[in-house]
């Protein structure tokens, strides 16, 4: 069985959001109250669109907030971290 380390090194994106309870719940399995299955995301949309507004960043205010303390020090330039960063940090 793989160690924590393994799974998430530490100084890691995955580590950080590994950590917060508030992201580790969004990702279990619940019913709503209408009987329907929700959870198991890791990104809220909240709009059918699924695009970018204030209502999309406030629901991810946590993956958010770790992002920035993960990749703003490794840059001395503005610059978003590209997607195959990302997908390989939630891996």
């Amino acid at each position: 069985m793989p160690t924590s380390d393994e799974i998430a090194p530490p100084g890691s994106l995955a580590r950080l959001w590994e950590h917060d309870i508030l992201i580790r719940d969004r990702l279990r399995i619940w019913v709503d109250e209408d009987g329907k299955k929700a959870g198991g995301k890791l990104i809220f949309w909240p709009e059918k669109n699924k695009s970018c507004s204030m209502q999309a960043i406030a629901s991810n205010i946590s993956l958010l907030k770790h992002l920035a303390t993960w990749w703003c020090p490794t840059q001395t330039q503005p610059k978003v971290p590209t997607i195959r960063v990302l997908k390989k940090q939630a891996r």
